[in-house]
């Protein structure tokens, strides 16, 4: 604690320091873009005697130090392809926001010589223009992000190629809950980053970023949206969503209304094999269903003072009203290949309600030259299910099991980042902190498995520093992040103190960007780390059936992966190459259930290295109304391990082929294909047995009363060729599952805007704090 304080004081008494002798600014295209690299020149008042001059940073800022000169000053900003602007200043001074026109003979040579890329290198990933593409017409950011470089859809969440899970952001606010992006309207997206090099500002977790930033929005009263989405598969599923904005000068109030009501349907075969001196066998099928009824909650309010100065209150709650998963399972025991038994089993698994309440604070402001940035926040959970199981043998005992699981957890968080200009570059600053406290239990009436109780409460500071500049051998930035966390494991109401664990590490990352004639390149390292959700830690026995138990690992490591990347724009073509070496990766296992050895216990183990080469390209010419985007991906791993006493290797490549099209048509009309062909390998103890699926999916946009209503109809999964059939190998079993998904479907969604084409809370700039604590606790970011 007495770290905390002292760091805390050191940053905001080293906020209160003033640069003096300094002109800053942000220089901006017509569509509120960001300018990096544009030229800036100061010079003495009515004279073209030049006092100094630098360029704009990837963010179009600029902070140049003129020493003690104290006169009338011209500041002069030239880009190519945009009209050169000079301003007169005061002495030393902020000149805000710098909006450059376009030049119109510049833009009649680029429309003979070729189109403006819509894509460019940041220093830290990927920046993409959306505002003013056909990318702005495809309805919603969820519809945008495949169309994305490095961005993959993986089922309801998302992937950067070759840098795990991302965390969103939208203007500045972490988006916690992913439904959010099919309400973002792709008109209001001024760009999109993908930061694949996140740096020391975020948790050590973090492996990538996307960063989407909106327009403005415009005008004072009552505005909102209005969503009836409508999905129909083997059952129907629905989403409603009202969203309303009120504005006066200032200040912004805003609430957000969302339900949704989703079915499932999924179909398994397997084969489990258990490797032990009696060969034991079972062939299994079952059917299930599911139903789960969701309502979403948003309120808050903004005050914006200026560009650089803002506060608000964000308070979000979620219920599951009604939650339900059913379905059968047939079993087939054999040992040494004779049949013993079959079992027919029927269960039903009933959701608690599981309110969720979180609350983010946020203070954005200037302190003289320095840069405020606070984030506070809160998060409880109270979550759990009750399970119905009745087993029907043909030779042995029937057996009918209740379980009750519950989970609960709290956490506190808050997160200082400051900002100022140091010898010619920018450096950030701060510290985050986190407390966290998780409960989890299980029980059953039968006594099959035991009780247990599992508590874990971990502590976690980590200050940071970034430093970055703009020489001529390109931009570089680099930054560190110390993490130290102490946790405490808990067994039934008793501290376990070989669980209970310290941990001090160092988190370096570095970027380097640079345009060499037409060429853009970056090259990046990141050492990211990532500790064990809570779930994961908890020692707590399930009950599968009766051959098949699950557990956590309460003595799970933290798993760290050196990133190191390359990327590289050339006219329309985007190429990376990433390696990942992931130490202490965390793979599902199975040993024998020691009161029971035909029981196999289904856990997680650490192993000692998974290697893996990602190599992406992307095409994305454009064709007049003709917009396609054309991705290769190949995923080489390097893992080894042993399997009945004999080393195997799982280093078959994987291949993925997609192809997004976008069509616009006259009369408001668009429509979108996608196509991809995925090409199997392995990953992890995973072996894949159907070398390829091909999915196709198209959609169909019509808007009316001028773009006030949207319609769409869309067909997923056309051809229904989403099923998937891998074997996991893990230690004592070899399990062989193939699994049908029920993702073939068809949408009809309509949207309405009235009073303004903007989106509420866009002004809300809050980034959260202990966002991956949040994730650790099962939130879904």
């Amino acid at each position: 604690m007495r770290i905390l304080i002292c760091l805390f004081a050191w940053v905001i008494i080293f906020a209160g320091t003033v640069y003096a002798g300094t002109v800053s600014g942000k220089v901006l295209s017509q569509d509120a873009e960001p300018l990096a690299f544009a030229n800036v020149t100061i010079t003495k008042y009515n004279t073209t005697e030049l006092i100094t001059g630098d360029m704009t940073d990837i963010d179009g800022k600029f902070d140049i130090n003129i020493g003690n000169y104290d006169d009338k000053i011209t500041v002069t900003i030239s880009y190519v392809g945009y009209e050169t602007t000079s301003i007169l200043a005061e002495k030393a001074s902020d000149l805000g926001e710098i909006i450059l026109q376009r030049s119109d003979n510049t833009l009649k040579e680029v429309e003979v010589k070729g189109k403006r890329q819509n894509t460019q290198i940041t220093g830290r990933g990927l920046l993409t223009r959306v505002a003013n593409t056909q990318l702005s017409q495809l309805g919603t950011a969820q519809e945008v992000l495949q169309y994305i470089p490095l961005m993959e859809k993986d089922g309801d969440s998302w992937k950067v190629t070759g840098h795990g899970s991302p965390m969103f952001y939208i203007n500045g606010r972490l988006v916690r809950d992913l439904t959010e992006l099919k309400r973002l309207q792709s008109t209001d997206i001024i760009n999109i980053e993908v930061i694949t090099n996140p740096g020391a500002k975020y948790p050590a977790a973090t492996g990538s970023v996307v960063k989407i930033k909106t327009r403005r929005p415009q005008g004072e009263g009552l505005s909102g949206i209005a969503l009836s989405s409508y999905t129909q598969q083997h059952r129907p599923s629905l989403t409603e969503y009202l969203s309303l904005n009120y504005r006066y000068r200032q200040l912004d109030f805003f609430s957000t209304v969302a339900y949704s009501r989703s079915t499932s349907r999924n179909e398994n075969y397997g084969v489990h094999n258990l490797n032990t001196p009696v060969a034991h066998r079972y062939d299994n099928s079952e059917l299930l269903y599911g139903i789960s009824e969701n309502l979403n909650v948003t309120g808050g309010f903004t005050y914006t003072r200026s560009i650089d100065s803002s506060l608000g209150v964000r308070y979000n709650f979620s219920l599951t009203p009604y939650g339900k998963s059913w379905g059968h399972h047939n079993t087939d025991i054999y040992d040494q290949d004779i049949l013993r038994d079959q079992i027919h089993t029927e269960m039903a698994d009933y959701q608690k309600k599981s309110p969720v309440n979180m609350i983010n604070a946020y203070y954005i402001n200037k302190i003289g030259r320095t840069s405020v940035d606070l984030n506070i926040d809160y998060m409880g959970t109270n979550g759990g299910s009750r399970r119905y199981t009745s087993e029907a043998s043909k030779n042995e005992e029937n057996r009918s099991l209740t379980s009750f699981s519950d989970m609960s957890s709290d956490l506190v968080a808050a997160k200082l980042v400051l900002g100022n200009s140091l010898l010619n570059g920018t450096i950030e600053w701060g510290a985050e902190y986190t407390h966290t406290s998780w409960r989890g239990s299980y029980r059953n009436p039968e006594e099959i498995i035991g009780a247990s109780h599992s508590k874990l409460r971990e502590d976690n500071i980590a200050p940071f520093v970034e430093y970055s500049i703009t020489l001529p051998i390109g931009y570089l930035s680099a930054g560190v992040r110390y993490e130290h966390v102490a946790s405490d494991y808990f067994e039934n109401g008793i501290r376990v103190d070989n669980l209970s664990r310290n941990y001090d590490n160092l988190f370096p990352s570095f970027s380097w960007a640079a345009q060499i004639k037409a060429m853009q390149l970056q090259l990046s390292y990141n050492a990211v780390t990532q500790r064990p959700s809570y779930s994961q830690l908890d020692n707590n026995v399930s009950y599968g059936d009766r051959f098949q138990y699950q557990s956590g690992n309460p003595y799970l490591k933290s798993s760290l992966t050196h990133d190191v990347s390359l990327l590289a724009i050339w006219n329309f073509i985007l190429g990376e190459i990433s390696y990942n070496d992931d130490r202490n990766a965390v793979i599902m296992w199975s040993e024998q259930y020691a009161p029971n050895p035909d029981v196999t216990l289904l856990t997680l183990k650490n192993v000692n290295s998974i290697k893996s080469l990602t190599a992406t390209v992307t095409a994305s010419p454009e064709f007049g109304c003709y917009n396609p985007r054309l991705t290769l991906t190949l995923v080489k791993p390097w893992f080894k391990m042993p399997i009945n006493d004999v080393m195997t290797k799982f280093n078959r490549p994987s291949y993925v082929i997609r192809l997004n099209n976008i069509f616009t048509l006259p009369d408001d009309w668009m429509l979108t294909a996608t196509c991809n062909l995925s090409i199997n390998g392995d990953y992890e103890n995973n072996h894949s047995n159907k070398r390829s699926n091909f999915i196709m999916s198209a959609t169909a946009y019509k808007w009316f009363m001028n773009r006030s209503l949207q319609l769409s109809a869309s067909v997923s999964d056309i051809f229904d060729s989403s099923d998937n059939h891998v074997t996991l190998y893990t230690g004592i079993s070899t399990i062989s599952q193939y699994s049908i998904s029920d993702t073939r479907s068809v949408n009809i969604t309509a949207r309405y805007f009235f009073n303004l084409p903007y989106n509420q809370n866009r002004k809300y700039k809050g980034s959260g704090a202990g966002e991956n604590e949040k994730k650790r606790i099962g939130i879904n970011q």
